[in-house]
Parts: structure tokens; sequence; C-alpha cells
């Protein structure tokens, strides 16, 4: 009979051990095979304790280095799975950095985006002001030229001569008293407008205030001439206007009869109704004062109507004289 040696319980294997990977199930099984295929020593020989304790001690050397080697093939599956994990780990980081790093590149491209749009806007608008500025501008140049023009056109307007027309009536008052007792022939006399002039076109041609000169053409007193009709002959020579120019006008004395109602009849007599009978109604004691308004320069005679007196004309007596012959004057520019 042969004896039974001690062996170790060989350490049993699971296919569902997490740290046994196939390579090393099988590695395992072929030891145990080859431990159990050790044929027995042959019947009589000398088989002794020590050779199974070496036996035993050999299987047991070689089942720690197989249990060294599933060690080492668990820790270099751990090592992969770790470094998998990791990799993982970093794959799914890296996906995360390349989710943020789009979601910041939209956001920026948003933002860009945006500021284009803002400044086509801000473009827009400052185009739109420098158009309204420049048709501001073009508006205010036409409207310049405009008042240019038209002024022009109104300075061209004023320069042009006015023509006072024949039979105009311009008022006028003596600026001195005239009597036929002291008058002489000769003696020059002045009056002043007491109303504008105006032209054909209607601008004034003359304002109120100008100065009409005169002439005393002849004079007959009714105290000096026994039985004659006291007469004082006047000539209005001469129309003085701005810059004292002096412009030559002719006329005839003239009156409004209405102004004059009620009064004795005196004669005046000049121009082209010389003789003629156009006079006003005179008081035997207003000194033969004749009321109504001067025109244009006359030729004409004031005559009383009674012999033996005299004619008077006092300082503001209001005359008129119609315009036989039209004039012209030339306006003078505003400063000139």
């Amino acid at each position: 009979m042969i004896p039974m040696t001690h062996r170790s319980p060989r350490p049993r294997l699971r296919r569902d051990d997490p740290g046994v990977g196939r390579p090393v199930l099988a590695a395992a099984v072929l030891l145990a095979l080859v431990a159990c295929g050790q044929s027995p020593a042959p019947s009589g020989a000398g088989t002794t304790a020590q050779d199974d304790a070496a036996r035993a001690a050999q299987l047991e050397a070689r089942e720690r280095a197989v249990a060294e080697r599933e060690a080492a093939i668990a820790a270099k599956e751990r090592e992969e799975a770790a470094a998998a994990a990791a990799a993982a780990d970093a794959e799914a980081r890296g996906k995360a950095e390349a989710d943020a790093a789009a979601r910041a590149q939209a956001e920026r491209d948003q933002a860009a985006a945006e500021q284009r749009r803002l400044a086509a806007e801000r473009a827009a608008a400052d185009k739109a002001a420098a158009d309204e500025k420049k048709r501001r501008e073009r508006a205010a140049e036409a409207e310049a030229e405009r008042r240019r023009a038209e002024a022009k056109a109104r300075a061209a307007a004023a320069a042009k001569p006015i023509e006072v027309p024949a039979g105009t009536r311009l008022a006028v008052a003596l600026k001195q008293s005239l009597s036929s007792k002291s008058a002489r022939a000769g003696d020059a006399f002045e009056a002043v407008l007491t109303e504008d002039v105006a032209g054909a076109d209607g601008r004034v041609a003359v304002p109120a205030g100008a100065t009409l000169q005169g002439t005393i053409t002849h004079v007959v007193s009714g105290s000096r001439s026994i039985g004659a009709t006291p007469v004082i002959g006047l000539r209005f020579d001469h129309l003085v206007v701005a810059g004292g120019e002096r412009i030559p006008i002719s006329g005839e004395l003239d009156e409004r009869g209405a102004s004059e109602r009620g009064r004795d009849t005196a004669k005046i007599l000049g121009g082209a109704a010389a003789g003629a009978v156009i006079g006003n109604q005179s008081r035997s004691n207003d000194r033969g004062k004749v009321i109504g308004a001067l025109v244009g320069g006359a030729i004409g005679a004031i005559a009383a109507k009674k012999t033996g007196t005299e004619v008077s004309l006092a300082d503001g007596a209001p005359l008129t004289i119609a315009l036989n012959a039209s004039f012209k004057v030339t306006p003078k520019p505003k400063g000139g």
C-alpha cells in the first residue's frame, strides 16, 4: 500500500473572480494537472517523508508563483482599468471643455454680430444725420441766395429813378409870410411839402418836409397903386430833394374849394390858366390867405378882391400846385 503524502489544499479558482482573468485561470489549471499527473513512486522504492515534504514544498512554491502571477495580472488589469477610467474622465473632461469652448465661441460670435449690428445702426444714423445736415445747409444756402436775389432786386428797383407824372398835386405850406405891401419882384421865398410825393409806381419820390424854392415875379400893392387890384405873382422854380439836389419843376397853383367854402373870392392867376379865376373865398380881414395844397412848381398870381387892400399870406399858409410836366428823382442809397 502506497502511503499518502500530505498535500496542501490547492486554491480554488473562480471564473467570476474580478481579479482573475482567463489567462490566469488557464495557467492555474495547467499547474494543477501537472501536479496531479506525477507518477507515484514505484512499489518497493524507498520513499520517505523527506521526499513528500520536498514535493509539497515544490508544489507550494509553484502555487505561490501562480498566485503572484495572478496578483500581478490583477494589478495590471486594475492599472489598465484605472488608466481607461482616467482616459474616459479625460475624454469626458475634454468633451465638456470642448462644449464649453463651443458655447463661449458662440457667445463671442453673438456678441460680435451684435456689435456689427450696432455699428451698422450707428453708421446709418450718422449718415442720416450728415444727410440731414447737408440738406439743411443746402436749404439755408438756397434761402440765403433767394434773399440776396430779392435784396438785389429791391436795391435795383429802389435805385431806379422814380417818375412823378404831370397832374400830380402836392401839398405845401409857406415857410414865411408874404404881402403885396412889402414884397418886391425877384424876392425869393420857400415852402415845405406837408405830404409825401408818390411816383407813378407808388414809391415815395419826395418825402414830406422837402423844400420848394420860388421867386416873386411881380407885385401890385393896393396902397401904392390907387385903384389897382393888389396882386402877388409867385413862381416855384425848384424842388430840393435829399442830398440837396435841386430838381426843376413846372406847374400851376390850384385849390381845393371844399376847404375854403364861405369865403370871398380871390383871383389866382398863373401858368396855363393866366387870367382865369380859379380861386378861393377870402374875407376882407383874412389878408387874402389861401388854404390849399402845393404840388410841383408853378407860376401864379394871387389877387385880392377889393382895390386899395393888400394880398397877405401868413407863414404856414397851405397851397396846392398841380404839375404841368413830370419830373424824375433818383433815390439815394441808404446810408449814402
